[in-house]
């Protein structure tokens, strides 16, 4: 399995002065996506925290106050989150981690990460979330892979024989 681009903040930045050069103007979320370019639009929002804060960082005008209404959806990773637009910046937080703040209260998240304990980044339920460092959490993902990765040889070995 490939490995997925991971996008520096320079390379988000010249790719929305990019856009807004080749639009002549500061691009929209949707300008942006329709232009077809990389990194994405959730990629870049993810980087910065929001899209204006990212247009900020570029010189790019913004477009400040734009849906001020909560709104519930999905990133391009398949979690879900809660995104609303406070004093002209977007805020987004992510269910699993409201969760694990209703579990454990916010000093017990504060700089750690939160694992789904069955690797499904949807399934958003107390008893498949649990709070553990960023070196577990790595830890955690890369012995998901490894027996993921010896299940799929099993089964693919015993269906020859």
């Amino acid at each position: 399995m490939g490995r997925k681009r991971q996008f520096t903040e320079r390379d988000c930045l010249d790719a929305l002065r990019e856009a807004a050069s080749e639009l002549g103007h500061s691009p929209t979320q949707k300008e942006y996506e329709n232009l077809g370019r990389s990194p994405s639009q959730y990629t870049i929002r993810e980087r910065f925290g929001s899209w204006n804060h990212a247009k900020e960082s570029a010189g790019l005008e913004t477009n400040p106050g734009k849906t001020p209404f909560p709104c519930y959806t999905q990133n391009n990773e398949g979690y879900m989150f809660w995104a609303t637009t406070i004093d002209g910046t977007q805020v987004n937080v992510f269910e699993h981690r409201l969760l694990a703040a209703a579990k454990y209260g916010l000093d017990a998240i504060k700089g750690k990460h939160v694992h789904h304990k069955d690797g499904h980044q949807f399934h958003n339920t107390f008893e498949n979330i649990e709070v553990v460092s960023r070196t577990e959490h790595k830890a955690r993902h890369k012995q998901m892979r490894r027996e993921l990765a010896n299940h799929s040889l099993s089964d693919y070995s015993e269906s020859k024989e």
